[in-house]
């Protein structure tokens, strides 16, 4: 067998980034998991919801050794239920079935196994056509308005699925302190121009649009410019 030659700083991200892609077999069971998750949730609460599947299988930025997931829970526009209401029953159900699910910022996460885990993100449509929505951000007591597809669409669609993949390897193996949608945004924003294809090139951007931005620094949702997702990410880590 005849080993590969790396003999380049860009040869070898590229071949990182290689090693992180998923296995159409992975994104296959992913999606299994997926509904049959969903269905165990939409089972315990008995209400009439709406399931939306994304996260980074959706946004084409999944890393293969940390695979994950997020399953929005959307209640109707008219439903009785208020956001806190909807936020605590969604943890009861999940409770119930996994045990101590995480309360985060938005939502809930629930450690599967091994190192796989999915979050679930409560909410109520206020526009069923792009799948707009209000959820409430429990640390700050704030309702934010947003779409869950729109920001899958928005990141997916930028076609910068490689360079994510890499970064958020680093972010992983360095324990740096940075939310997953976060530096997506970053990647977007900061390789403006760059050709996909040029890792290093993208990478380097990106380190120092960091290292010159990240104290004030401003991430917008794609979904709502209204919503200032870099603000809310500092004050309680999403």
């Amino acid at each position: 067998m005849v080993r590969e030659k790396i003999s380049t700083n860009e040869q070898f991200l590229a071949k990182l980034v290689e090693l992180q892609q998923p296995f159409s077999k992975q994104l296959e069971n992913l999606s299994i998991l997926s509904k049959r998750i969903g269905a165990l949730i939409e089972k315990r609460l008995k209400e009439d919801v709406t399931l939306y599947y994304g996260g980074s299988k959706e946004r084409d930025t999944l890393l293969r050794d940390r695979p994950d997931l997020n399953i929005g829970i959307l209640w109707p526009e008219d439903s009785d239920n208020t956001l806190e209401e909807i936020h605590a029953k969604v943890g009861k159900a999940l409770r119930k079935k996994w045990g101590k699910p995480t309360p985060k910022n938005i939502g809930w996460e629930v450690p599967y196994k091994e190192n796989f885990k999915f979050s679930v993100i409560p909410g109520k449509f206020i526009n069923n056509k792009n799948q707009g929505a209000i959820f409430y951000f429990s640390s700050v007591e704030e309702l934010v308005e947003t779409s869950l597809k729109i920001q899958d669409d928005y990141i997916r669609e930028s076609d910068r699925g490689n360079i994510i993949r890499l970064m958020k390897l680093w972010i992983v193996r360095r324990q740096v302190p940075l939310n997953s949608c976060i530096i997506e945004l970053i990647c977007i924003n900061a390789c403006k121009g760059i050709n996909r294809n040029q890792i290093e090139r993208q990478a380097d951007r990106i380190f120092d649009f960091i290292y010159d931005n990240i104290e004030k620094i401003k991430i917008y949702d794609p979904a709502n410019e209204e919503n200032l997702i870099s603000d809310i990410v500092r004050r309680n880590s999403i």
